[in-house]
């Protein structure tokens, strides 16, 4: 069976196959369409309470946030990188990174779940779900930590000592001389001889 349905009436509908035993039975398969041909549609969707056609697709929204709670290698590895680029844009004071890390983090995903999981009491995704984020967590600090301890304390740059500043090009002073002109300038201050 295929069904057109709008997205107001949806949620009326997936409630009627439940109540009918279809989903025990059998499956539903939901998809949205973003683009139709259809003047039926059209005067259906004109037809609808301006509320409706907005309203959210709770078994989609449902079966979205399932798959969020899912946590492969790779979703570790975005929280890490996410904390990371959040570290550096601390320390460099730069609201971009830090907004950068806000959107590379797969952390909300993590939390909509758990919060998913806690309306339903469903006590192993809540528990899968923070130790995700445990985890997760420690190892973005730990790589936080571990950045933090390879570039050094602030203000710890290497200065060069006396014996390299003296061969060092940047710390010598150079002449200047134009040679269609007498007058020379020193890099620092002065004139040439």
């Amino acid at each position: 069976m295929h069904l057109d349905v709008l997205n107001g009436a949806a949620n009326r509908v997936f409630d009627q196959f439940r109540t009918l035993g279809i989903v025990e039975r059998g499956s539903v398969v939901a998809e949205t369409v973003d683009t139709w041909l259809s003047d039926t549609a059209t005067t259906a969707e004109r037809r609808q309470p301006r509320f409706e056609a907005f309203a959210p697709v709770w078994e989609m929204v449902d079966a979205r946030i399932r798959s969020d709670g899912t946590y492969p290698p790779g979703w570790f590895v975005l929280l890490v990188i996410a904390g990371l680029i959040a570290a550096v844009g601390i320390l460099i004071n730069s609201q971009i990174l830090i907004v950068a890390a806000m959107v590379v983090g797969p952390e909300y995903g993590a939390i909509t779940s758990v919060a998913r999981a806690g309306t339903r009491r469903d006590g192993s995704t809540v528990v899968r779900g923070l130790l995700a984020l445990l985890v997760g967590f420690a190892a973005a600090i730990a790589a936080c930590i571990a950045l933090g301890r390879s570039s050094g304390p602030p203000g710890s740059r290497p200065t060069p000592s006396s014996s390299e500043s003296a061969r060092s090009p940047t710390s010598s002073t150079r002449r200047t001389c134009s040679p269609s002109s007498s007058p020379c300038s020193r890099a620092s201050s002065g004139s040439c001889p």
